[in-house]
């Protein structure tokens, strides 16, 4: 899922992003949501409620044209 160049990408097939594992997050330069995803819940990448975690490094962002909803604070830095 997440690469040595920061790349994080998705298996496809999949419909919902929850998120990436919270160890991972501050070391995400890029994510690439395939084909076929309809929806990223909230806060899946982005900081939580106590403003904690988060891609803080977040750069680029590829999402599919099948996207239909972005959840509250999903990409909250």
């Amino acid at each position: 899922m997440l690469d040595d160049e920061g790349k994080a990408t998705f298996k496809e097939g999949v419909e919902t992003i929850e998120g990436v594992m919270e160890e991972d997050m501050e070391q995400i330069l890029e994510i690439i949501i395939p084909e076929g995803v309809k929806k990223i819940s909230k806060f899946a990448f982005g900081c939580d409620k106590e403003q904690k975690g988060g891609c803080i490094n977040l750069v680029k962002v590829t999402v599919p044209a099948t996207l239909e909803e972005v959840g509250e604070f999903a990409f909250a830095k």
